[in-house]
């Protein structure tokens, strides 16, 4: 009778070890018990029958693998977390094709600009697949793929989805696509003066023309965000120049503004003009002090030396 029931038992047993639910693995612990530091956030994934955990400290991004039952290291970088909050909420372990990815986001900041950065790393490999966001801090929209990334249809996928998902992507509003809005005048000034930066570098034209949008109210304070403002006069015109922003106008005979010029770069800001006459301004390279071109205010066209 005791032999009869050993049969059934084993196939009990066996059944209920292949749907016994697998215990969670505490990968914070792990990471904090192997390397002696604090983690921020981890995340833990079995691909392909292998285990993985994945975790940030304050400046390492650590994974580890289980190979036979001891955790060892396949990867150990700096974090790049410049925004803590973008990196820690994005860690995760995925799987395409049964390997394992990381999935990790940062933040590539300047003072006036950055990228967002969202990631997958082939962990065993360790090739890397990136979309960038880059903008204006607080405007990120701009977005930028690699083409290897693009042709990794599964991969360019997610990470769209992730980006189109992400609040810190910058969304623009009806009011935002409004031309004729005073906030969006540099933008209308860079639409009507288009491929005016590289008309300069390429230094063809002597002269090239400008186009200006007058406005009936100050440009300066909703363009300025309280930057620094360098001034200068004369008894036409009033000219501001805002810190990492463009150069604003006030003619002072019809009371109007107008953009007089928006720099290729935040870094290229104006800090320095001249009025050549009382309606021809002299524009000077903020770097070595040389002068850069002309714009003549009653042909409304920019002159190179």
């Amino acid at each position: 009778m005791a032999k009869k029931l050993i049969l059934p038992l084993i196939i009990i047993a066996l059944v209920a070890w292949k749907f016994w639910p697998t215990p969670e693995i505490d990968a914070a612990s792990i990471l904090e018990d192997k390397y002696a530091v604090s983690v921020l956030a981890s995340d833990s994934r079995t691909v392909d029958g292998q285990d993985y955990i994945a975790g940030v400290t304050a400046d390492r991004v650590i994974v580890l693998k289980n190979v036979a039952k001891i955790w060892q290291e396949i990867d150990n970088a700096e974090s790049n977390c410049s925004s803590l909050e973008f990196c820690l909420s994005s860690l995760k372990i995925e799987e395409f094709n049964d390997r394992p990815y990381l999935y990790i986001n940062h933040l590539d900041a300047g003072s006036g600009f950055g990228t967002l950065i969202f990631t997958l790393i082939d962990l065993g490999t360790q090739k890397e697949y990136h979309i960038g966001v880059s903008g204006p801090h607080n405007r990120y929209e701009n977005i930028e793929v690699d083409s290897e990334t693009k042709a990794n249809t599964a991969i360019y996928d997610f990470l769209l989805e992730k980006v189109e998902k992400s609040d810190l992507v910058y969304r623009p509003s009806g009011e935002d696509l409004n031309k004729e809005n005073p906030k969006n005048a540099s933008t209308r000034w860079l639409i009507d003066n288009e491929g005016i930066h590289r008309s300069i570098e390429v230094g063809y034209l002597k002269e090239i023309p400008l186009k200006f949008k007058s406005y009936n109210v100050d440009l300066v304070e909703p363009l300025s965000g309280g930057a620094t403002l360098m001034e200068f006069d004369n008894k036409n015109y009033h000219i501001t120049s805002i810190f990492k922003g463009p150069v604003v106008a006030y003619n002072k005979t019809t009371k109007d503004y107008f953009i007089l010029w928006v720099p290729a770069d935040v870094y290229d800001w104006v800090s320095k003009i001249d009025f050549v006459t009382d309606s021809k301004v002299r524009f000077y390279d903020r770097m070595d002090d040389k002068a850069v071109f002309d714009i003549d205010l009653r042909s409304n066209t920019l002159e190179l030396d």
